[in-house]
């Protein structure tokens, strides 16, 4: 897969950035958006191993008529690298292609394009394809326990498979296993969820979370308050703190790793359609 940013994580920075702010407590009611009337325009990063006051990353999308992103276009600041995506749906409206195309980085691990092709059963996904300029191709194929993505075996990459827990709509714990037997390394991780709605559900920018950037399907219905990762006994946690505007839209997200501040994402956004 093309995309290199962490699992869920990059889930929470992309949509957030303000007037209410919701704690880190899970139990805490929020108000969350009541309705999908607002779709995220524009997102900029600040920090992910530069300094805080440094700008990461500025992407902005694109929506058809129905709402659904079409275009994202994401710059990043250090390598100029600038990567283009565009989304494709069928007549359910369920995504089934994804082109993309990178340029203006320093080297040729910035400059690929390629193609990623999803495959459904009664809008279940089973499948994703991808032929990739710079990685070459690669495949998975989900397995699915009533009509929830619970896992996925990957014919190619480091990630031979994982497997999925949730709690009810929301995707508690992920197990991944990378390598060859008998040098398997597994990750397990675990994300704990506020009482606020994941604006992914509400913006028409679910399926911006599919294959490349978390090859599990589903965005959550909730926002992530922290996510721990271990890895061979080393753990490390992510919290995330949020400012949200009138609407319950979070238009400011803090990301902490293990206590320190690791990057601010703010979020604009308009009118839907």
């Amino acid at each position: 897969m093309k995309k290199f940013l962490p699992f869920l994580i990059i889930t929470v920075i992309i949509f957030a950035a303000g007037c209410s702010k919701s704690s880190n407590s899970p139990n805490k009611p929020g108000n969350g958006p009541t309705s999908g009337n607002q779709l995220v325009v524009s997102t900029v990063t600040f920090g992910y191993g530069s300094p805080i006051a440094d700008t990461f990353s500025v992407t902005k999308y694109k929506y058809d008529a129905q709402n659904r992103v079409i275009l994202t276009t994401m710059r990043y600041k250090a390598t100029g690298l600038t990567d283009t995506d565009s989304y494709y749906y069928d007549t359910n409206g369920d995504l089934t292609k994804v082109i993309y195309q990178a340029a203006g980085g320093q080297g040729p691990q910035y400059k690929y394009s390629g193609v990623e092709v999803f495959t459904y059963n009664n809008g279940i996904p089973q499948s994703i394809t991808t032929n990739d300029s710079y990685h070459n191709n690669s495949s998975l194929k989900y397995t699915v326990t009533n009509n929830k993505v619970t896992g996925y075996v990957s014919t190619s990459g480091p990630t031979k498979n994982c497997s999925v827990i949730y709690d009810g709509d929301n995707v508690k714990t992920v197990i991944y296993n990378a390598g060859v037997s008998p040098n398997v390394a597994t990750t397990t991780v675990t994300n704990i969820f506020d009482s606020n709605k994941d604006i992914a559900y509400t913006t028409g920018c679910k399926w911006v979370l599919l294959g490349t950037s978390a090859p599990i399907p589903y965005a959550a219905q909730n926002e992530i308050s922290s996510q721990s990762s271990i890895t061979q006994g080393i753990t490390n946690t992510n919290t995330l703190d949020y400012e949200h505007n009138s609407e319950g839209y979070p238009t400011k997200v803090t990301n902490s790793l293990n206590g320190k501040v690791f990057a601010i994402a703010y979020n604009t956004f308009a009118d839907a359609k």
